[in-house]
C-alpha cells in the first residue's frame, strides 16, 4: 500500500507541474490542497483519470483534489516525495509581499483564523455532545434509566457545560498556537476573563478601571469573539516584544512587559469589541430563522456547494459561530443532514443493485468513510441521473427539518449514523423532527436512484439481470 501511495504521491506532484509550482500542499479531511504558482499547469481531466482521485476543484486559491479518507497518508507521500518537511519549510517567497491586499483575501484571512483555531477544538467538542446525547439516551426524556436528579446525569451535565463555560481558555489555547504566538499567554489571558474575582466584578456591577481606564463589565464565559481579537492582538504584541527586548531579558520581563501592555487592551477595548460582535451575530441568527426555507433550501443543496469547494465561507461563517455560540446548530445544518441522508439512500441503492462483488465492496466503504465526498463522487456524480434527485430530495426534506426547528448536535466523522446521531441531543421531540425527516429523505434517495438515477451501464446490465 505504502508503494501505492509513493507511486500516486509522484503522479500527481507531476500533473500539477512539478515540485517547483507548489507554493504549500495542505489537507483537509477529504482533499488535498495545493497551492500553485501557476494554476494554469494542471490538466484537470487527466487528473481526474488518476487512480483514486475522485475529483478536482479550484476554490479559495487552492486546486483542491478530492481523494477521500485515505487522504492523510496520501499527504504523507506527497510530502515525503516533494521534500517537503513541514509547512513552514515549503518556500513563500514567490512576491506575496507585493500582493494587494484585497477585501476578499482579507475576509478570507479571518475565516481561515476562525477555522484553524476552532478545528482544534473539535475532538473535544464533539466528545461532549456525544456525553450530552447519551445523557439525553439514558435520562428521563428517553429510556428513563436514571432520574434528572441522579449524580450520573448531573456528572454529564458538568462535562457538556465545562467545555463552553470555559471557551474562553481553550479559545486562547487554540488561537495562540494558530498565529504561532505564546501559548502560555493566550491561556493567561483567557483565564483572566474567567477568574472568580472577576466573575463577581460583574456579577455585582461594581464599577472598575484599568490603569485609570474605566472598564465594562461583560462575562465572557462561553464566548468566542473576545478572545480571538484578543489573541489576534497578542500576536502583534509579543511579536514585537520578540524584536525589540533583549534576549537577556526574556525569561523575566518579555512576558511581563507583554502582558501589561495586553490587559487594558483585551479589559477596556477588544474584549467589550468581540461582546458586540457577538450580540450582531446572535441578531443575524434570529433573522434566519424567521426564513428557514430559504436556508432549508440552501441546506438542501449542500453537497452541491461542497463538490464546487466553497462550502468551507458559509460553514466559516455561520455553523462555527452558531455551534461554539450556542451550542447547538440550527439554520444549516439540520438540512445538510438531510441532503447527506438522502445521498446515503442513492449509495444504498447502488450497493443492492450491481451484481460486481468489487463494486459493492467499494460503495459500502464509502458509506463507511465518515465523509460525504466518495460516495457523492463514486455514486450520483458518476450516475448523472441522480443529480436532480439529490437535489430535490435534500431541498424539500430541507425545508421541511428547517421549519419544524430542529436541532443538530456535533457527531462528526461517525460513519453513517452521524446525521441521525447529531438530532438525540436536542430531547424526544427533536429525536421525532430529525428521524421523520432523515427517513423520508433516505427513503426518496434509494427509491430515485433505484428507479431513475442509476442508469450508467454497469447498473443497466445488472437490471438486465434481474429481468
Amino acid at each position: 500500500m505504502a508503494k501505492n501511495y509513493k507511486t500516486q504521491a509522484l503522479t500527481l506532484l507531476e500533473k500539477v507541474g512539478g515540485k517547483g509550482n507548489v507554493a504549500g500542499v495542505y489537507h483537509c479531511a477529504t482533499r488535498l490542497r495545493f497551492e500553485l504558482k501557476d494554476e494554469s499547469i494542471p490538466n484537470d481531466e487527466q487528473i481526474r483519470q488518476i487512480p483514486g482521485v475522485l475529483g478536482v476543484s479550484r476554490a479559495g486559491g487552492q486546486y483542491q483534489i478530492i481523494i477521500g479518507p485515505d487522504v492523510p497518508r496520501l499527504y504523507e507521500a506527497v510530502c515525503q516525495t516533494g521534500d517537503f518537511q513541514s509547512q513552514s519549510a515549503i518556500p513563500e517567497n514567490f512576491d506575496r509581499k507585493n500582493e494587494k491586499l484585497t477585501i476578499k483575501k482579507a475576509i478570507g484571512k479571518v475565516f481561515s483564523y476562525i477555522s484553524g483555531t476552532v478545528s482544534e477544538l473539535i475532538p473535544i467538542l464533539v466528545a461532549a455532545s456525544m456525553v450530552k446525547t447519551i445523557q439525553v439516551l439514558i435520562g428521563p426524556g428517553f429510556f428513563h434509566w436514571i432520574s434528572a436528579e441522579s449524580d450520573t446525569y448531573r456528572l454529564f451535565d458538568l462535562i457538556y457545560n465545562a467545555f463552553f463555560y470555559f471557551m474562553p481558555l481553550y479559545i486562547g489555547y487554540s488561537a495562540s498556537k494558530k498565529l504561532k504566538t505564546s501559548i502560555p499567554l493566550g491561556l493567561l489571558l483567557g483565564g483572566i476573563l474567567l477568574v472568580p474575582d472577576y466573575i463577581a466584578l460583574v456579577s455585582a456591577g461594581e464599577a472598575f478601571a484599568v490603569y485609570g481606564i474605566p472598564m465594562k463589565l461583560v462575562s465572557y464565559s462561553g464566548t468566542m469573539f473576545p478572545m480571538l481579537l484578543t489573541i489576534a492582538c497578542l500576536k502583534i504584541v509579543n511579536d514585537f516584544a520578540q524584536k525589540h527586548i533583549s534576549d537577556m531579558f526574556a525569561m523575566s520581563f518579555r512576558p511581563l512587559i507583554v502582558l501589561l501592555v495586553m490587559i487594558p487592551l483585551e479589559l477596556c477595548v477588544l474584549g467589550p469589541v468581540g461582546g458586540y460582535i457577538g450580540d450582531g451575530l446572535a441578531m443575524v441568527i434570529k433573522a434566519c430563522e424567521k426564513i428557514p426555507w430559504i436556508t432549508g433550501a440552501i441546506g438542501g443543496l449542500w453537497l452541491f456547494v461542497v463538490a464546487t469547494g466553497m462550502h468551507m465561507p458559509l460553514v466559516q461563517a455561520i455553523n462555527i459561530p452558531e455551534q461554539m455560540t450556542y451550542g447547538y446548530q440550527k439554520i444549516l445544518s439540520p438540512a445538510i443532514k438531510m441532503s447527506n441522508i438522502c445521498m446515503y439512500g442513492m449509495v444504498f441503492a447502488a450497493i443492492i443493485k450491481t451484481h460486481n462483488k468489487g463494486n459493492k465492496a467499494t460503495y459500502a466503504a464509502y458509506l463507511l468513510s465518515g465523509t460525504v465526498e466518495p460516495g457523492l463522487y463514486g455514486v450520483v456524480f458518476k450516475n448523472s441521473k441522480c443529480v436532480p434527485g439529490l437535489a430535490i430530495g435534500g431541498v424539500i426534506t430541507g425545508i421541511l427539518v428547517t421549519c419544524l426547528g430542529a436541532i443538530v448536535y456535533p457527531s462528526q466523522g461517525i460513519p453513517l449514523i452521524g446525521p441521525w446521531i447529531g438530532f438525540i441531543a436536542g430531547g424526544t421531540a427533536n429525536i421525532l423532527k430529525g428521524f421523520l425527516c432523515g427517513s423520508g429523505a433516505l427513503i426518496f434517495g434509494f427509491i430515485w436512484a433505484w428507479m431513475i438515477g442509476l442508469d450508467s451501464e454497469e447498473f443497466s446490465r445488472a437490471a438486465s439481470k434481474q429481468k
